[in-house]
């Protein structure tokens, strides 16, 4: 489930990839940067990605993504209880660092 939510997000966030953003860096990761709006790539480098979920039983493990204000370096994030990932909102805990 993993790979499929964060391809999925991503298609939905920038279906044509021409979502430019200003370029980031990974998350822990100085160096390594993208300049583009690929919800999933900054949260694969954390550790435990995903967020169990469990329907009827059965466990899904659907990858956390970082949201707009995390790209747009927004303070304080505009987003509900000022997060910058969802589902676990304290994966991202502040907005993207530009590239060094």
């Amino acid at each position: 489930m993993l790979p499929l939510s964060h391809e999925i997000s991503e298609w939905m966030n920038d279906p044509f990839i021409h979502n430019l953003v200003p370029p980031w860096q990974f998350p822990g990761v100085p160096g390594s940067c993208q300049g583009n709006l690929e919800t999933g790539d900054p949260v694969e480098v954390l550790a435990n990605p995903d967020f169990p979920v469990t329907i009827n039983g059965f466990t899904y493990h659907p990858q956390i993504e970082a949201i707009l204000p995390w790209f747009t370096r927004e303070v304080p994030s505009s987003a509900i209880s000022g997060a910058y990932s969802y589902l676990d909102t304290t994966k991202l805990t502040g907005p993207s660092q530009p590239c060094q």
